[in-house]
């Protein structure tokens, strides 16, 4: 006799009477081609073991050319990518911070997303230590989503939701003004401070410091200069070298 549910874990994922858990995966809807797998995993399972399998088994799902359901957040994606495309001089960033979301909406229809569940999302990751411009810049992709997609009056799930977060990098929004660049820091410095995956959303704070600027050709100048130094007085010392000595 099969063991009942008792609790949601999280989407998809149920605990068993048994003390197991019941993972269940879906990609588009049933009635329309769709499919879903599900699969068991003893008591002493990990929340992130369950949850890889589930991103696993919707990786081969949509491979195998299943076409998500319209409405729902996974098929609704190449829309507003190809949207942003238009407006956005490095879309690729973007696109890493959207696919952050499908992993726990993505077969959901995008009008049945609710503030609340955004939130244990965020939290989510807040506990498994994302940065705030991450989770920030995650945010801002998926309600981009919406208004692109539905207009900016529509529903908006992320809305009035806030990262419980309070640590700011205060180069969280690009800016000429970055404080980190003024005061020195490298771009692979800032990448990693900010948390970011891909290099070209850190090019946005690589804008021309003017005291950097200035710094920078005072220390070639003075490398030059100590260099032309050092030919001089090796110059000097050569000659001194083959003067003949005197009687």
């Amino acid at each position: 006799m099969a063991s009942r549910i008792q609790q949601t874990v999280a989407p998809g994922i149920y605990r068993l009477g048994s003390g197991g858990f019941r993972v269940k995966v879906a990609v588009g809807d049933r009635k329309r081609g769709g499919h879903q797998r599900e699969t068991t995993f003893p008591p002493n399972t990990g929340l992130r073991e369950m949850k890889a399998w589930q991103t696993h088994e919707r990786a081969r799902l949509l491979r195998q050319g299943i076409v998500p359901a319209r409405g729902t957040l996974e098929a609704d994606l190449p829309t507003y990518l190809a949207k942003m495309k238009r407006k956005l001089a490095h879309v690729d960033s973007r696109e890493d911070e959207i696919n952050a979301w499908p992993g726990r909406f993505g077969s959901r229809r995008r009008h049945t997303i609710t503030r609340d569940e955004v939130r244990r999302q965020i939290k989510d990751w807040e506990d498994a230590g994302a940065a705030a411009s991450t989770i920030r810049h995650r945010m801002t992709a998926l309600s981009t989503l919406y208004a692109e997609v539905d207009g900016e009056d529509a529903y908006n799930p992320v809305k009035g939701v806030r990262s419980h977060l309070s640590t700011r990098t205060s180069c969280a929004t690009p800016t000429p003004r970055c404080p980190l660049r003024r005061a020195g820091a490298d771009i692979a410095d800032i990448q990693e401070l900010l948390g970011h995956k891909s290099p070209k959303t850190t090019q946005r704070y690589a804008m021309v410091v003017p005291e950097k600027l200035v710094a920078a050709t005072l220390r070639v100048e003075k490398v030059w200069a100590h260099s032309r130094g050092q030919g001089e007085r090796s110059t000097s010392q050569v000659a001194s070298k083959r003067k003949p000595a005197g009687r």
